[in-house]
């Protein structure tokens, strides 16, 4: 600090240094030595013993030092400035970006593919549906009534209403003895006034009509390979008598036979006289779909005088007299070569005029023939 001191020759201005806001010893020896400004001798002073002025903390200093006779005596008092405690700067505040939200890419909407409407199928003429027929469920053993005629009563308590015709079956000499094993179908169809049973339906009998008659009771029954199931046309209780046969109740009797037996039915052939031949034709043309081969006899052609080609594809052997005039040889001579005139026609068409005297019969000789037995067992679909 800078300031007056007065020495014993006067007033003097003293200079001093604040080291650290102290005075330094130095100052004040000169202060003690008694400089003069002036060539006036200085008496002697006595000299000074400062006292000890620590070095002030930092930020502090000493004020109002205490001086006698031009002595410090006391170093002051400390006096420390205030630190003002640094005011933190605050960080600016950097805001969150926020995010800018994407635009929303709409979905796309699908477009529906155009509905391409599925082509009408265009029917294709109706032609009859095989029926489905279970399979017959194998016996064990060999069955009791193998090699014999037996009675088939089908109708029950429903008759005459169902019209199921009941009949009577030939089966094979080992029908039963091989379980796996089937076999072909003959089935025959009596004509107008025969039967097959007696009039209560209680036993094979009657006035037997057709070829039922080969097997019943003869040697052939030893040998025959097929099953032959004899319709009758009439129910119990009557006699036989002008009673046809319908299609509709032939052809369930059919369908009945190959759930119940074991027959191969791809191996169904149908044979019958008079009425009997007209069942047949019927069937042949009406259920070709159940049937292998037919065997009209005794019976005119009118179902195919118009529509020869019905029978182009169709196993077919049809018979009679030359005398006979429900036969009528004459016009199946003429429907012959109009079937085989057919684009479709593949050679199956057969045909057997009998020169005779017999008329309306002899038919039995026809089926005794061993190629017309084997004929109807090995036709097969």
């Amino acid at each position: 600090m800078n300031g007056k001191v007065w020495l014993n020759t006067g007033w003097a201005i003293v200079m001093t240094f604040a080291v650290s806001g102290c005075i330094t010893k130095t100052t004040i020896s000169e202060m003690n030595t008694g400089i003069s400004s002036s060539p006036t001798p200085t008496p002697t002073a006595t000299p000074c013993t400062p006292p000890p002025c620590a070095a002030p903390p930092e930020g502090c200093t000493y004020i109002d030092p205490i001086f006698q006779n031009g002595c410090l005596t006391s170093c002051g008092t400390l006096s420390c400035a205030a630190t003002p405690t640094p005011t933190a700067t605050p960080r600016p505040v950097t805001p969150t970006p926020t995010a800018t939200p994407r635009p929303v890419t709409p979905t796309p909407t699908a477009t529906p593919r155009p509905v391409t409407p599925t082509p009408t199928a265009t029917p294709r003429p109706a032609t009859p549906t095989p029926t489905a027929v279970p399979t017959a469920t194998p016996g064990t053993g060999l069955d009791p009534n193998a090699g014999k005629i037996s009675l088939w009563i089908r109708h029950g308590t429903r008759y005459p209403e169902s019209a199921d015709y009941d009949a009577v079956v030939f089966l094979p000499k080992d029908y039963g003895s091989i379980p796996s094993k089937t076999y072909p179908v003959v089935f025959s169809f009596h004509g107008l006034g025969g039967s097959v049973m007696d009039t209560a339906h209680t036993a094979p009998g009657g006035n037997k009509e057709g070829f039922i008659k080969q097997v019943w009771g003869t040697s052939l029954a030893n040998t025959y390979p097929a099953i032959v199931i004899a319709g009758q046309v009439t129910p119990a209780g009557v006699s036989p008598g002008s009673t046809w046969w319908q299609h509709t109740f032939t052809r369930r009797l059919i369908v009945s036979a190959l759930a119940k037996y074991r027959i191969d039915p791809k191996r169904v052939v149908v044979t019958g006289l008079s009425a009997g031949g007209q069942a047949v034709n019927d069937l042949m043309v009406q259920s070709q779909d159940l049937i292998a081969g037919a065997m009209p006899g005794a019976f005119n052609e009118d179902p195919f005088t118009n529509a020869p080609c019905i029978i182009s594809t169709f196993p077919v052997w049809a018979f009679g007299n030359s005398s006979d005039g429900t036969f009528q040889p004459g016009a199946w001579q003429e429907l012959e070569p109009k079937v085989k005139a057919c684009l479709s026609y593949t050679g199956q068409f057969n045909l057997s005029v009998y020169v005779n005297n017999c008329g309306h019969g002899c038919w039995d000789s026809h089926w005794a023939l061993p190629e017309v037995q084997k004929w109807l067992v090995n036709q097969s679909k």
